[in-house]
């Protein structure tokens, strides 16, 4: 039978919604993919944070157990001390002792805030962090919990004002020999700057 009149009608493509349910495939397969990196990524960095703790935890003991912080208030004992002899070689009139006690007074507690544990102690940690691994503090740990690294500890005071000493003797025996030297660039200087003042006045 013959067709009359008009355009033939299209048949309706069987290709759009294979092609638009390919696309939706592969976006669910991207945003799956981007769901796990994402996951992994949580994953990773909580156990950066973890192991950075961890890390963190082992040097404040390491501090602790190494006697850091008591060791910080003969720092400002010391500390106090020098401003006392500082202020002994001032003449103070009767009239000013009692302003100049409170002047001590005022810089220790200055002192004392400014190296209070709690203001240093997370400065200390950085500090050790960046400098020891995670198991060496822990192995120091375990070194200074035995009995010759308790012994260590107590007899570091004396070890470490020892070699202050020894220091001192060497440094007041140069203080001598470096002034003579001293004197003899002086010397040096001032004869050429003689020489050099005698021609330009010819």
């Amino acid at each position: 039978m013959k067709r009359t009149g008009g355009p033939i009608p299209k048949r309706p493509s069987s290709r759009a919604p294979s092609t638009r349910r390919a696309q939706f495939d592969r976006f669910d397969q991207t945003s799956r993919l981007g769901a796990l990196l994402c996951l992994i990524a949580l994953i990773g960095a909580g156990a950066a944070r973890a192991d950075e703790r961890s890390h963190r935890e082992a040097a404040l003991l390491y501090l602790n157990v190494s006697h850091v912080p008591q060791r910080l208030v003969p720092l400002m004992q010391r500390i106090k001390n020098q401003q006392l002899r500082a202020l002994e070689k001032w003449y103070v009139p009767s009239d000013l002792k009692g302003p100049a006690k409170s002047y001590i007074e005022e810089v220790t507690r200055l002192v004392s805030n400014e190296f209070s544990w709690n203001r240093v102690k997370d400065e200390f940690v950085d500090a050790y962090v960046s400098v020891y691994t995670e198991e060496e503090l822990r192995g120091l740990v375990a070194f200074y919990q035995t009995r010759l690294g308790q012994k260590y500890l107590a007899k570091r005071p004396r070890l470490i004002e020892a070699g202050l000493a020894i220091a001192e003797g060497h440094v007041k025996a140069l203080v001598p020999r470096i002034e003579k030297l001293a004197k003899r660039l002086q010397a040096k200087m001032e004869a050429r700057s003689s020489s050099g003042a005698g021609e330009s006045d010819r």
